[in-house]
């Protein structure tokens, strides 16, 4: 509910399925969309796990005609190799790399991770 979301002092969204569906799932509950919006551009913690991560961008490459929350300016794109002979979608074990150091980057850099996507955030897209 948009109370719950308010009173969290910390957010874990994770989300297995696709952008078009989990964004109707939000807009479907009164009020939820708007109260995740405001906590995150509050900057209060928040990790956004697969779709948790899709839905702050504007918008997807698998559902084109859904918008997303909006909060990062750029798409969702599927996944295009230079190299045929990788597979989409990307399935298995991978190890993170933090970008910039923290408290949570030097957490979950100790394991591996076991991933099954076809879309991703691409740091160059971001306005």
């Amino acid at each position: 509910t948009p109370n719950d979301i308010e009173s969290a002092s910390r957010l874990i969204f994770p989300g297995v399925g696709a952008f078009g569906s989990a964004m109707e799932g939000l807009n479907r509950k009164p009020g939820v969309a708007e109260a995740l919006k405001k906590y995150v551009e509050a900057n209060r913690p928040y990790l956004g796990i697969c779709l948790g991560l899709q839905t702050l961008f504007e918008s997807s490459e698998e559902s084109p005609d859904t918008p997303g929350l909006g909060l990062i300016r750029a798409p969702i794109k599927r996944f295009r190799f230079e190299r045929s002979d990788l597979p989409v979608p990307h399935m298995g074990w991978n190890d993170l790399r933090a970008r910039r150091e923290n408290e949570f980057a030097e957490t979950i850099a100790r394991r591996r991770y076991y991933f099954v996507h076809s879309y991703a955030a691409f740091a160059d897209d971001v306005a």
